[in-house]
């Protein structure tokens, strides 16, 4: 039997209410119709069905976790319909915002249907805007990053050149960090030109969940970015500096503009304040003289370093003699 029909029918009774939302589900299946064409007719059949039900979660009457592609899979699986909800799960990179929520656990009662059928889902829905509009996958990317953070949360170290997947080495090492205009920019770029390699590469392509991999989504080797980090200092002409070094460029740049020890001391991830305070104490002395001219004018006003009222009367800075020691005896003496 046909499940297209069966879909359609039961998305729009839980989507039609929400308005634009039905809108983007009915582009994105005619986009799936589209570039399913060359799939066998058992998947292009499930591939529009996924379509129609992607984002049922997002109805009111479903919404349990706040998390539509597991509160959709969740109905699914209830109706029979596991390889739907394995597909529903997990479409456009769910395991992404997954794990920026502390959702994966949740996630991964659904397991993951890597191929061509979840890759033509993903594409269709990742190049249709939130009221159908057709989109290039640079624009839905950016419209995804324009909250502007990105999650630290397995560091991969280096034991006799094999790499280990470890934790963060204190609670402080997980956490989310802002991102600043260019690098979301440079991110959108990035993450275009992955879609299109993961089409290309199709059901041999890895969902690895890192940021940089290769075109068919396997890890590179952390001492690969050290080469190519090296290669642009040479070429760029600074001076040679390990590519962990510009951890501590970053804090010392960020302590001499101004920026808090603490919150300097957050986005490095240190387990306290005093960590911070200890590695970049060469930097404290100037912030020191920094912050007293700061308040300095503040209090004083700006320019002339010696203020009209200090100008136009004798100030001593001693006590009054008969405050010091043998105050009386001087005085009579004279």
């Amino acid at each position: 039997m046909a499940l297209e029909p069966w879909a359609k029918s039961e998305a729009q009774a839980l989507m039609a209410p929400l308005g634009d939302r039905w809108q983007h589900v009915q582009a994105v299946a005619d986009e799936a119709r589209r570039i399913g064409l060359d799939l066998a007719d058992e998947d292009r059949d499930v591939l529009v069905a996924a379509v129609y039900l992607h984002d049922i979660g997002y109805a009111p009457s479903l919404n349990r976790l706040g998390f539509h592609p597991v509160d959709g899979a969740r109905l699914l699986r209830q109706h029979g319909h596991e390889r739907l909800a394995r597909l529903v799960a997990h479409h456009s990179g769910a395991r992404f915002e997954a794990e920026e929520r502390g959702l994966l656990d949740e996630l991964a009662a659904f397991p993951v249907e890597d191929g061509p059928v979840l890759d033509a889902l993903t594409f269709a829905d990742m190049t249709t805007g939130p009221a159908g509009e057709a989109v290039t996958l640079e624009e839905r990317v950016g419209e995804i990053l324009d909250a502007g953070r990105v999650a630290v949360r397995r560091p991969r170290i280096l034991v006799d050149y094999q790499v280990l997947v470890s934790e963060p080495k204190t609670a402080k090492g997980r956490r989310s960090l802002a991102l600043d205009p260019v690098t979301v920019a440079a991110l959108r770029a990035h993450r275009a030109r992955q879609a299109e390699e993961r089409l290309a590469v199709g059901g041999r392509c890895r969902d690895s969940e890192l940021v940089f991999t290769r075109p068919d989504g396997t890890a590179v080797h952390p001492e690969r970015f050290s080469d190519w980090f090296r290669q642009h200092v040479q070429a760029a002409g600074l001076p040679r500096i390990r590519l962990h070094d510009v951890r501590h460029s970053y804090a010392t740049a960020a302590l001499a503009a101004g920026v808090p020890a603490k919150v300097v001391s957050e986005r490095l991830g240190h387990a306290n304040i005093a960590i911070t305070m200890d590695t970049y104490s060469h930097v404290l002395p100037g912030l020191d003289e920094q912050a007293a001219g700061q308040v300095a004018r503040l209090i004083l006003g700006a320019g002339d370093p010696l203020p009209r009222m200090l100008r136009e009367q004798t100030v001593s800075i001693r006590p009054p003699a008969a405050d010091q020691p043998g105050g009386q005896d001087r005085k009579g003496a004279g």
